[in-house]
């Protein structure tokens, strides 16, 4: 019995340890849907590892911000088809396009603007 109790340690620790490796370097790439799923992984393995809690807490922080960021593209290519904000800048396309891989968007780059009543008035048939 000491010696099966033995084994299946071995291979929790085994387990434990090729998950936290593939969410340590799922992090390094960014990909963070794998890193949530590998740092699950070795928390079954070892529901005490400070290490996989903090990779699934950042894991699961970047999923959201990327949801979150891609609502809020979502909802401003709605707008802009509506006509009630002006066309984006170069730079706010940029950030569109890159940021569904980046998860994130710098501070400089220019978010649209609301048209004012004036000018949705002026440009209505």
């Amino acid at each position: 019995m000491a010696n099966r109790n033995l084994a299946e340690a071995k291979v929790r620790g085994e387990q434990f340890m090729k998950s936290l490796k593939q969410a340590e370097a799922a992090v390094k790439e960014r990909n963070w849907q794998e890193a949530l799923i590998q740092a699950k992984a070795a928390l079954n393995a070892h529901p005490d590892s400070e290490q996989a809690k903090k990779i699934l807490a950042d894991a699961t922080k970047q999923i959201d911000q990327a949801t979150r960021i891609s609502e809020f593209f979502t909802r401003a290519a709605v707008f802009e088809q509506q006509g009630t904000i002006t066309k984006p800048s170069r730079s706010w396309r940029k950030c569109n396009s890159s940021t569904r891989n980046t998860l994130i968007c710098s501070r400089d780059e220019h978010l649209p603007t609301e048209k004012s009543a004036s000018a949705r008035e002026k440009s209505s048939p």
